[in-house]
């Protein structure tokens, strides 16, 4: 290294690491594999045709940072990709039956995700922090150094001049849904419709309008936690759940109010916990408030145990596999009737024993099947359940001991349904009634 014709006796050397990528795999939607476009076709009914957005058409930019290195990475526009932009459905003489056209709107902000640090080349930082020479005589002639380390090195921890802090920021963005417009063909005469859908501030849906070929409007209405006001739920940050949704029907764009058709109301109500107690629904004719479902009980992990119908029967649920699954559904009881009866506890241990060892489901059954059994269930309905973790369900018991059991491949891929049933002697025997196959062409 030379200041013009001179050596320097000093140098300085500086070690950056960075272990994030200047130019980001363009993924689509985190995936490394994105499809323009996907044809799914079945055997004499047609094909449908899907259309997404890709790094073809929404490819990163083409930025090159006139920094020195390290540098700063570009941005990733992951998630302008993957949205369906197309959707078209054809009969098996390529006749059109549906087609649907969807535009999003995309936004983004940027977020500081760390620091990066560059070198600054400049003749003032070399000097400053390298040899120093008495007088530009000595330079420019012998070269001569005083050949002392410069005192800015001993005093000032300070290497701005040298250095530059870079902040790194990542863009983060989502992309929306809010226009479509879609036609369906009958008899090959179309129908054309459009919606538009409005998110509020907190990328909910809070507005759907359909516009019909008839020039008839569906608006639907959509109410979460902030709109109801709702402290507990903010709270709690539950405020993606729609709590309310209503729909107005008008005749026409210039039928500003419109007519009220339908509403219905999840309730939060329960001061003991955060989970759903009711659901309702509205009699719009009549001004008359239903309850469609109350939920009355829930475990220490939030299992529904017990829920009560819109008739008034009461169902309670048996959790088992380490309280994941719902091993026995039984109509007509409530939850604390059947434990002061019959103690659940035989089948949730045995459930317990095969989410360890799925080979002990046969144990299972068998506890399950003398549980149906017992005196106190004989005019209630009983319906029981068998899983492989991980994998799905395996087996259910319907009321009437009709018993639908589930294969699976070894990739876990759900095989063939079988039907345990009883033959004209008595004698239970399997049938085969669904069956899927996986091909792949090379």
């Amino acid at each position: 290294m030379s200041v013009g014709n001179c050596p320097y006796p000093y140098g300085n050397t500086f070690g950056i690491y960075s272990s994030g990528n200047f130019l980001p795999v363009q993924k689509t939607q985190g995936s490394d594999v994105g499809y323009q476009n996907i044809t799914v076709s079945e055997k004499d009914k047609g094909k449908t045709e899907y259309s997404y957005t890709s790094p073809i058409d929404k490819p990163n930019p083409l930025y090159i940072s006139p920094e020195l290195p390290p540098f700063l990475p570009v941005d990733n526009y992951d998630y302008k990709r993957g949205l369906l932009t197309k959707d078209e459905k054809k009969n098996n003489m390529n006749i059109n039956l549906y087609k649907k056209d969807t535009e999003y709107n995309t936004y983004d902000t940027k977020i500081l995700t760390g620091v990066n640090v560059s070198y600054i080349n400049s003749p003032y930082s070399e000097y400053v922090y390298a040899g120093r020479f008495n007088s530009y005589e000595n330079y420019v002639t012998n070269c001569i150094q005083n050949q002392q380390l410069n005192p800015f090195c001993g005093s000032r921890s300070n290497v701005s001049s040298m250095m530059r802090i870079l902040p790194v920021r990542e863009i983060i963005g989502k992309a929306n849904p809010n226009h479509s417009e879609s036609i369906e063909y009958f008899n090959g005469n179309p129908l054309k419709a459009t919606e538009d859908i409005i998110f509020n501030t907190r990328d909910y849906p809070i507005k759907e309008v359909t516009t019909h070929s008839d020039s008839k409007i569906t608006e639907t209405n959509y109410q979460y936690a902030h709109e109801k006001a709702d402290q507990r739920l903010i709270s709690a940050n539950m405020i993606g759940i729609p709590l309310e949704t209503s729909t107005i029907q008008k005749k026409d764009a210039n039928d500003v109010l419109g007519k009220l058709i339908s509403k219905t109301e999840t309730k939060y109500d329960n001061p003991g916990n955060l989970f759903p107690s009711s659901e309702l629904s509205y009699d719009i004719l009549n001004n008359i408030v239903s309850t469609e479902v109350s939920y009355d009980k829930y475990d220490e992990k939030g299992n529904l145990l017990q829920y009560t119908t819109k008739l008034g029967t009461p169902v309670t649920i048996v959790w088992g596999y380490n309280n994941t699954q719902p091993i026995a559904q039984i109509e007509g009881i409530t939850y604390d009737q059947l434990t002061g009866q019959v103690s659940p506890s035989a089948v949730v241990s045995a459930s317990d024993e095969d989410a360890a060892d799925p080979s002990k489901e046969g144990l299972l059954l068998d506890a399950l099947t003398a549980f149906r059994k017992n005196s106190f269930f004989a005019d209630k309905k009983i319906t029981t359940y068998t899983y492989d973790p991980l994998i799905g369900v395996t087996s259910i018991t319907a009321p009437t001991g009709v018993r639908e059991i589930y294969l699976y491949d070894s990739a876990n891929r759900l095989k063939e349904v079988k039907v345990r049933e009883k033959d004209s002697a008595g004698n239970y025997v399997l049938r085969t009634v669904k069956q899927f196959n996986y091909n792949y062409k090379p």
